[in-house]
């Protein structure tokens, strides 16, 4: 069989020709008119009430419980730091409170303690319920029930349940933390077929060249909700009561289910409204992929089997323990060892995820710049920076675990400085999955988040058990685990990953494209560049198309994707 060989870029060159003509009947409307815009405003909406409703129990918590239960122990920290200096008792005589006073925003102190006398093992199972869910296996179901049914009503389905579920929480947990558990349970089930479902709306809505754009956009909703959850829910509790939060935030996004409904359409074709200039251009930019319902089959066994797929996994679980951790945990570690009341806790337990939102564009840019460049291959560029992304937040933490309770502000800066710096990370295993698997990358990714989500169960159990006291001493064991694990994730990555797309990342059935490695160009620069190889076999054009476009139109990271290799 007669084979011809393209690169990438030339087929990427000659369809930003063919598209150029459309783009210029797309300028006449005016961006605000654009309905693709507006859309994606609406999913950071929607993306933001998601991660607020995952993350609103890490702040709630703290005026939720009775933080003077513990059984009587008195523990003395001498370590040799200034930790030695204070002797904590719970539920004891001895307290020195001249270094550990609590600490508010105006500098006066407003402790508030709750009415449920729960035990730090049941707080951790209660904090990892929603995991539970959410790592159930239902985000690899989202992804096939988006392409399947349309992403509108997945998503809408996705969150009204949780919302519902939110606003039921606070009688559920005067029942029992049992029954609690059991509704954050099923919000991590629902919520978790709303990631998957991003990508495959935005294939059916975002030109190619704007496609990183909008699904980023899309994404950086759910930081954004992390970002915003602890104050909001921290001002709330204080002054509305710990039921507050639920209430809120459940009816606001019961309201955004049915302005979803309302507003949005899984494609441009069906959207009332839209002007037939952008109509014509989203619909001329993507193609089939519009029309198209075609599913490929997942090769499950050499996706399995296939070494860098198991480093990406191994990674993106070793690093979620550190981000979940933190997520789950902060606010009670600022409230047990900084010392900081309901009010400033959540204002400075959002701090990370502003300083995440601010790195990850930039990160990003960056990535691509070294890339396109050619300082360093693709291959490179995601050790490099998933190394910088677990390396650099272990180095803050082991600062956070040596740090005397007298420096609150440098502990809150450390916090944000390991959670900011995980942003690299975005730019390395997370954006790999696309690398490896092209068309699978959908399947991978839900495949992946679901065992990456097992630490969001298993980070704050773990933490609940071993900080029973809520000493420093028992704090810096848990900082310690996250550290190992964050190196043993980075050491695993740069050994056994791979940005090359493997063999099995293209239709089988459809025989038409393969990636041998690499090819060396006919330059002096010798720059490695992937070539497509097209057989001549007949296919029909928009199965080519589809083909060629795959690894651009999977990936959220990277508008240009040249499979580069060490």
């Amino acid at each position: 069989m007669s084979k011809s060989y393209v690169p990438l870029h030339v087929v990427e060159l000659i369809e930003q020709g063919c598209r150029r003509s459309d783009s210029m009947a797309e300028d006449s409307v005016p961006w605000w008119r654009c309905r693709r815009y507006w859309l994606s405003a609406l999913l950071f909406v929607g993306f933001a009430f998601f991660t607020i409703i995952r993350a609103n129990l890490s702040i709630v918590i703290v005026c939720m419980v009775k933080h003077g239960s513990h059984p009587n122990v008195t523990a003395v920290a001498n370590n040799g730091s200034d930790w030695s200096n204070t002797t904590y008792s719970v539920g004891g005589t001895e307290t020195d409170t001249s270094k550990c006073r609590s600490r508010s925003v105006s500098g006066t102190s407003t402790d508030q303690d709750g009415e449920f006398e729960w035990s730090k093992e049941l707080q951790g199972v209660l904090l990892g319920g929603y995991f539970w869910g959410y790592s159930s296996g239902f985000q690899v179901l989202g992804g096939w029930l988006s392409q399947r049914y349309g992403p509108r009503k997945v998503l809408a389905v996705g969150m009204f349940p949780a919302a519902i579920g939110c606003i039921l929480s606070p009688l559920a947990v005067r029942i029992s933390p049992f029954l609690f558990l059991a509704v954050r349970i099923i919000t991590g089930i629902t919520t978790s077929v709303m990631f998957p479902s991003g990508p495959v709306f935005w294939s059916r809505w975002a030109p190619p060249e704007e496609w990183s754009r909008l699904l980023s956009t899309t994404n950086a909703g759910g930081e954004f909700g992390h970002a915003v959850a602890f104050p909001i829910n921290g001002l709330l509790c204080k002054y509305g009561g710990w039921e507050m939060p639920f209430y809120v935030v459940g009816g606001l996004a019961v309201i955004w289910c049915i302005v979803w409904l309302l507003v949005s359409r899984d494609s441009p074709s069906e959207m009332p409204g839209i002007s037939e200039a952008e109509k014509k251009y989203i619909e001329t930019s993507i193609g089939d992929r519009v029309k198209s319902k075609r599913t490929y089959k997942t090769p499950w066994c050499q996706m399995l089997s296939s070494r860098p797929v198991w480093a990406c996994v191994f990674s993106h679980m070793t690093a979620n323990f550190f981000f979940y951790m933190i997520l789950t945990q902060a606010p009670t570690f600022l409230n047990e060892i900084l010392k900081f009341d309901i009010t400033s806790n959540g204002f400075y337990s959002s701090l990370p995820y502003v300083v995440l939102v601010i790195l990850v564009l930039p990160v990003g840019a960056l990535s691509d710049y070294l890339t396109t460049k050619g300082f360093l291959s693709l291959s490179g560029v995601r050790k490099v920076m998933n190394t910088l992304g677990m390396l650099i937040p272990a180095v803050f933490l082991l600062g956070l675990a040596h740090l005397p309770c007298s420096d609150p502000l440098v502990g809150v800066a450390l916090i944000a400085a390991a959670v900011g710096t995980f942003a690299f990370c975005f730019s390395g295993h997370i954006v790999n999955m696309a690398d490896i698997a092209v068309m699978h990358a959908g399947t991978l990714a839900g495949f992946s988040n679901t065992l990456a989500s097992m630490p969001g169960i298993i980070a704050p159990y773990i933490v609940g058990y071993i900080t029973k006291q809520g000493t420093p001493e028992e704090w810096r064991t848990a900082f310690y685990i996250a550290v190992v694990l964050n190196v043993v994730g980075s050491v695993v990555f740069v050994f056994f990953s791979s940005a090359v797309a493997q063999p099995w990342a293209f239709p089988a059935e459809l025989n038409t494209t393969t990636v041998v490695g690499e090819q060396e160009k006919p330059d002096e620069n010798r720059e490695l560049d992937t070539m497509l190889i097209i057989s001549n076999k007949s296919i029909p054009d928009s199965h080519k198309k589809e083909i060629i476009e795959g690894e651009r139109l999977i990936s959220s990271n990277s508008s240009i994707h040249r499979a580069h290799d060490v």
